[in-house]
């Protein structure tokens, strides 16, 4: 018999032990019949793996496993880690195939990060460990700053999912990764630390300005990046009222981390870096310059800053920029015109861009102002006019407004304006969007635990489904409804995921087939005839996405489907679903 359950149940059986304890018998029987099965499924899974050819998802779903089994045999748990630490380190020492334009070095840098990610929520030492362990040998030609920024990247990663749980040892963490570079995540870090812990977050902050300092960053592009990236955080951190765009999309800027004179400090520190390699490319007129392409247009977007705290420093890059404007490649000059736009907020500053420009340029600039009309002001109104008056391709402009009202549908969605959010499905360009759009909103009906509204919107995108899943677009809608209408009718949630089967069986048999021909990963990355189970990699990812949503109806009944993860033949596949169930009875926090 199946056990059916209740992701609140689950609470209480996994973490709620003395709630437990005050269940009545036949109940605590109930949760010990599950546990028991939960358990057997996981040992069952893993001794499966072997099966699986390709090393990177022998790795992956042992690893995994090996997660979700540390609450019932952390020992265990933690030899079948070194074991796929072991693996991977081996994959990783072989320079021949560590290309980083190859498909291979791509799916393993991603598995890396997933992994170490995973594991950083259980113990940062250990994975901080497996990271190191892990570092990819790189063949001779491969540039050693760019393999140590993307280390650095690595690490700081790390750090930002341990401060999740433990701000004292991420700053601890970053500390140490700061030695090796820079990189955005490390930006996102500050954020994440400022969030569990105030202190710690200024002070690394402090520590990431004084590492500025000391850098050079004409020499180092990665970190005059990075520089630009804090800069800009630290504008919106000092906002005193937020962008109606802002607003409608829920953003919250963090707080303040740098004092009034570090702030100082460091606008000059950029400004003075952007005037010097000015001044350089104007003596050579090498406006082509790539160095000088890659930043300076996001430069600009800080100016104001620098404007506000060193005003001659300011007015002196202004003045070298206009020198040096003329010999600017056409790319560079209309991207800092872009930048220089979308900072005053104001969708007529695009508008007069548009006006001057011809072609393509014209359109993608009223693009932009269409964008800016939602993102910057949530002006849906103002957005329709741009598209309705200034877009004369009636293709384009079709497609405009169907983005516009997909756009105003998600907002309607998430303010609870039911009957306005279904108006605006009209207009979208396919039933697969409508169906789409129909189950954010049954998510957001959910949230606000308005279930009644949430099946009647599940009625409708049920109803424009095809008769059969043919396309990679049925396949994204029918994954896309798997979720909520677990939640609203269980039943037809299990039926629809079973017409899933046939066609995913009979893809992957495709797939390998055309892999025999065709050696390319234009199709997506598979070796050994096995799709990667992890991460997104081309067309393949669209096939085995959908069936990971047994998930959602594991959460129902766990017995029956895991069951039906058995349906699948393609071993990489059928495991992967298995696992996503575990996952799902087994993700309480």
């Amino acid at each position: 018999m199946s056990v059916k359950i209740l992701s609140v149940s689950l609470v209480w059986l996994f973490f709620g032990a003395s709630a437990l304890s005050q269940a009545p018998t036949e109940q605590q029987k109930k949760y010990q019949q599950l546990e028991k099965v939960v358990n057997e499924a996981l040992v069952n899974t893993a001794a499966e793996i072997p099966q699986l050819k390709m090393p990177e998802n022998r790795i992956y779903l042992r690893t995994v496993i090996a997660d979700l089994q540390w609450r019932f045999d952390e020992k265990n748990a933690r030899a079948m880690i070194t074991e796929s630490r072991e693996e991977l380190r081996q994959l990783m020492a072989n320079s021949e195939e560590n290309s980083p334009q190859s498909y291979a070095f791509t799916a393993r840098q991603q598995l890396r990060r997933e992994l170490v990610n995973l594991l950083a929520k259980r113990d940062a030492d250990l994975a901080l460990e497996f990271l190191r362990a892990t570092r990819p040998v790189f063949p001779s030609n491969v540039d050693a700053k760019q393999a140590g920024d993307a280390e650095a990247q690595l690490e700081q990663a790390l750090a930002r999912e341990v401060a999740r749980t433990n701000p004292q040892r991420a700053l601890a963490l970053a500390e140490e990764s700061l030695e090796k570079g820079f990189s955005y995540e490390l930006n996102n870090l500050v954020t994440t630390v400022l969030e569990k812990d105030n202190e710690a977050g200024k002070k690394l902050a402090a520590k990431i300005h004084a590492k500025l300092k000391k850098t050079d960053l004409l020499a180092n592009q990665s970190a005059m990046q990075f520089a630009i990236w804090f800069l800009t955080s630290e504008q919106n951190a000092r906002k005193t009222e937020l962008s109606p765009g802002e607003k409608m999309y829920g953003i919250k800027h963090r707080a303040p981390v740098l004092t009034e004179p570090m702030l100082r400090e460091f606008c000059e520190l950029i400004g003075k870096a952007a005037l010097t390699m000015m001044n350089k490319a104007l003596q050579t007129r090498d406006g082509d310059n790539r160095d000088l392409s890659n930043w300076l247009s996001s430069f600009f977007s800080v100016l104001p800053t620098l404007e506000s705290y060193n005003p001659p420093l300011a007015a002196s890059v202004k003045r070298t920029y206009a020198e040096l404007r003329p010999y600017l490649n056409h790319w560079v000059r209309e991207n800092i015109q872009f930048n220089e736009a979308r900072q005053t907020g104001k969708v007529e500053d695009l508008l007069a861009l548009a006006e001057k420009a011809q072609g393509e340029k014209r359109d993608q600039t009223l693009w932009l102002a269409i964008h800016q009309a939602i993102d910057a002001q949530a002006d849906f109104e103002l957005a329709r006019k741009i598209a309705n008056e200034m877009v004369t391709d009636p293709v384009k402009r079709k497609e405009h407004i169907a983005f516009i009202d997909w756009i105003y549908l998600q907002h309607a969605a998430g303010q609870g304006k039911l009957e306005e959010a279904l108006a605006a499905l009209s207009s979208l360009a396919s039933d697969e969007d409508r169906i789409e759009s129909l189950s954010s909103l049954a998510v957001e009906l959910l949230k606000k635990k308005d279930r009644k509204h949430a099946a009647q919107v599940m009625e409708r995108a049920i109803a424009l489904l095809p008769a059969q899943i043919e396309t990679e677009r049925h396949f994204r809608a029918v994954a896309r409804l798997l979720a909520p209408l677990a939640e609203t009718e269980s039943e037809r949630s299990f039926a629809l995921y079973e017409q899933l089967v046939v066609p995913v069986n009979e893809l992957h048999a495709a797939y390998v087939r055309i892999k025999r021909y065709d050696v390319s990963n234009r199709w997506g990355y598979m070796a050994n005839g096995e799709f990667v189970v992890f991460g997104h990699f081309g067309s393949v990812s669209q096939v085995i996405q959908p069936p990971l949503q047994l998930g959602a109806l594991a959460k129902v009944d766990f017995e029956r489907a895991f069951a039906l993860a058995e349906n699948f033949k393609a071993p990489e596949v059928r495991l992967a679903v298995k696992v996503a169930a575990l996952q799902s009875v087994l993700s309480q926090p």
